[in-house]
C-alpha cells in the first residue's frame, strides 16, 4: 500500500514539474533568443584583431665548453633585458616614426623562449598588413639599437685599454 502511495506521489510531482516547465517555456525561449541575439550583435560589431609573430635569435659569447653555462646564464639575463627594451617607449616611438602611425605598448608582447636564446615578438592590430609592418620594423629598430649599444661599449672598452 505504501508503495502505491509513493509511486502516485512521485508521478504527481513529475506532472507538476512538467506543467510548470510548459507554463514558463515561453520565458526560457525568450531569454535564449535575447541572449543569442545579443551575442551575435556584439560579435558582429567587434572589429577583427590580427596577430603576427616573429622570432629573434641572440648570440652571446663563445661556444667553449668551459664557459658555456656562464654564457647561457648571461644570455637568459640579457634576453629578459631585451624584452623590456623592445616593449619600451623609446623603441616604440622610433617604430611609430618609421611606420607613420602610433604603436602602443598594448600592441606588442615579447617573451623569451625558455631554455633557448630566442625571443618571440607578437604584434596585435586590426589591420593584418600593418601588424606585419610593425613587427618587421620593430625587429629592425631593435637590431640597430643593439648594434649601436655594442659599438659604443666596445669603443669605450678600447679607449680604456689604450689609456
Amino acid at each position: 500500500m505504501d508503495n502505491d502511495l509513493t509511486q502516485k506521489n512521485t508521478t504527481m510531482i513529475i506532472r507538476e514539474y512538467a506543467n510548470l516547465f510548459r507554463r514558463w517555456l515561453w520565458l526560457i525561449i525568450l531569454f535564449a533568443l535575447i541572449g543569442g541575439g545579443a551575442g551575435y550583435y556584439f560579435t558582429f560589431r567587434q572589429a577583427p584583431i590580427y596577430k603576427t609573430s616573429t622570432m629573434v635569435q641572440f648570440s652571446f659569447g663563445s661556444s667553449s665548453q668551459y664557459d658555456y653555462y656562464a654564457v647561457s646564464y648571461f644570455g637568459q639575463e640579457m634576453i629578459q633585458t631585451y624584452t623590456k627594451i623592445i616593449t619600451g617607449q623609446s623603441t616604440l616611438s622610433k617604430v611609430s616614426e618609421l611606420v607613420g602611425y602610433d604603436v602602443t605598448p598594448g600592441m606588442i608582447t615579447a617573451a623569451p623562449v625558455t631554455g633557448t636564446q630566442l625571443m618571440t615578438i607578437t604584434v596585435t592590430d586590426t589591420n593584418p598588413s600593418r601588424a606585419a609592418i610593425i613587427a618587421n620594423t620593430l625587429v629592425q629598430v631593435f637590431a640597430k639599437q643593439i648594434q649601436l649599444d655594442r659599438a659604443k661599449y666596445y669603443a669605450e672598452t678600447k679607449a680604456i685599454l689604450e689609456g
